[in-house]
């Protein structure tokens, strides 16, 4: 089965498994994640590079690989040199560089969650409590947990760094109950308001020889 270990994929298949259920909670945390949320949303579009690594029980590298992910409201491209995932706000194009195959498919309604809201799904299904300031890369970071609602979620705890000056994400770790630990680091987020549309169209052209399956209804 192709899988795609993604920052978009993880929290996505994290987020589809909380049921919208209140808390009681950290109004600290809250007001630091409606201050990077506000900033994210607000953006008119955005780009971010990544590093994502996998840690077994033992801490040892399970897997490592880097990526960029590019934002326009609902629109994104995510670029993992031996994947790609593109959303042009129609149809999902997923090219696998192994088998040098195109997948196109329709978006799940039943999902509802694009990256686009990866800064808002901690709106429900969460408790979030404020941990900790420390010093995170040389700059001072809030320490912020997620915790599930679903006792029985496969992912038991996202962990957030966020830097305290910028309102920025800069580091995540996801907790399964595996003992298996995925770490993302954000190595740079930059604006780009004059991102044209057309960088979210899906060119043929870009994918030389590729095998396209259509799955659209």
């Amino acid at each position: 089965m192709k899988k795609l270990y993604t920052l978009v994929l993880l929290v996505a298949a994290m987020a589809l498994t909380m049921p919208a259920l209140q808390a009681q909670q950290d109004a600290k945390a809250k007001k630091i994640l409606d201050a990077v949320s506000q900033k994210f949303t607000t953006m008119k579009a955005f780009e971010a590079s990544f590093k994502q690594s996998i840690v077994e029980q033992n801490d040892a590298p399970l897997e490592a690989m880097s990526g960029k992910l590019t934002i326009k409201g609902e629109k994104y491209f995510l670029d993992m040199g031996e994947q790609t995932m593109l959303f042009d706000g129609a149809s999902n194009y997923l090219w696998v560089k192994e088998f040098n195959e195109v997948t196109i498919e329709e978006p799940d309604p039943e999902l509802g969650l694009t990256p686009s809201k990866l800064y808002t799904i901690y709106q429900s299904g969460y408790k979030y409590i404020y941990l900790r300031e420390e010093t995170y890369n040389g700059a001072a970071h809030h320490v912020i947990d997620l915790i599930p609602e679903d006792r029985g979620a496969e992912i038991f705890k996202i962990r957030l760094r966020i830097n305290k000056a910028q309102n920025t994400i800069s580091n995540w770790e996801m907790f399964e109950r595996t003992g298996n630990k995925y770490l993302i680091e954000v190595t740079s987020i930059k604006p780009r308001p004059n991102l044209p549309d057309s960088f979210f169209e899906f060119k043929e052209a870009n994918y030389p020889d590729a095998n396209i399956e259509d799955l659209r209804g």
